[in-house]
């Protein structure tokens, strides 16, 4: 049960709980998972269930499959091209690390959000100034504990660190576009045959 606090632990000391977490070899997947899921959770419990004037959400437009693509996706190629990146520019984490290392840093979001949605049932709509610096601090510190966490299970310098994450972005625009064209030919290619196929059922 300890191991599933330590996400938390992070937070507040994230160059040595990392570093202890590496040196160790002490990630749990078990733990990595639960915090992506309480992650996705959060994202959809901010989404459904703010308070009034804070919410754009329809349920006659909520498609919960499309939801969590949009949200998995970019998550999932953040780990898979960082840690490819990483590969390239002589890193030392595995794969499971990295996923690992992303995971732990969703401490901050997931309370920051909760946080957040608390405060759209008690705040009015001219106090969402308040609301904003919760859900930017949330964002900031999540992305400084996965600067940390990059750095320490890579074992890079910051300024490596930072080449580092942004070419994992380039890689992941790359990679989005790459999928949007596959996705556009396969298309094309399936109205082909079935056209195909068509024109055959036709002849015979």
């Amino acid at each position: 049960m300890k191991h599933f606090v330590e996400p938390f632990r992070v937070m507040l000391r994230p160059f040595y709980r990392f570093g202890e977490l590496k040196q160790e070899k002490s990630f749990r997947l078990s733990v990595a998972w639960v915090m992506a899921i309480l992650g996705l959770a959060t994202y959809f419990a901010r989404m459904i269930y703010a308070g009034p004037g804070f919410t754009t959400f329809n349920p006659r437009q909520f498609h919960l499959l499309r939801e969590a693509t949009s949200v998995c996706l970019p998550f999932l190629l953040l780990v898979v091209c960082n840690w490819a990146v990483a590969a390239i520019m002589d890193g030392e984490a595995t794969m499971r690390e990295t996923f690992c290392a992303v995971c732990y840093a969703l401490g901050p979001y997931i309370i920051m959000t909760l946080l957040g949605l608390l405060f759209t049932h008690i705040l009015v709509t001219d106090e969402m100034y308040l609301i904003t610096f919760v859900d930017t601090l949330g964002s900031a510190w999540t992305g400084f504990l996965l600067f940390v966490g990059v750095l320490t299970v890579q074992q890079y310098t910051p300024k490596k660190t930072l080449g580092t994450l942004l070419l994992t972005v380039v890689m992941m625009i790359l990679a989005v576009f790459a999928l949007i064209l596959f996705a556009s030919v396969a298309d094309k290619m399936i109205s082909y045959i079935g056209g195909i196929i068509n024109e055959i059922k036709l002849r015979v």
